[in-house]
């Protein structure tokens, strides 16, 4: 369960690291006039990180933990606005 924990945070947090280099990607397949938002290009690198971690998973025997993994990569590519909403908090 910890593995599970670890990776689908570290594909969550890998997802913004990554976004620049697919929206490049996504720009040379689909060319100015179908390129698409820059949310959507966030949702595009956070699938494209939850697919190879839970590829990464499956080939460990851990697929089974799906649940566990989606709130670990929720919680990974959500971190900066979630550690800025806590540590900004008024008591």
């Amino acid at each position: 369960m910890f593995i599970t924990l670890f990776v689908g945070a570290l594909a969550g947090w890998g997802a913004k690291l990554v976004e620049t280099q697919v929206a490049e990607a996504l720009y040379r397949m689909l060319g100015q006039d179908y390129m698409i938002s820059d949310q959507d290009r966030s949702a595009a690198s956070l699938i494209l990180c939850l697919f190879v971690a839970a590829l990464v998973l499956t080939l460990l025997g851990f697929g089974d933990h799906v649940f566990l993994f989606i709130l670990a990569a929720g919680l990974g590519f959500f971190q900066e606005e979630l550690r800025e909403i806590l540590w900004n908090r008024r008591p």
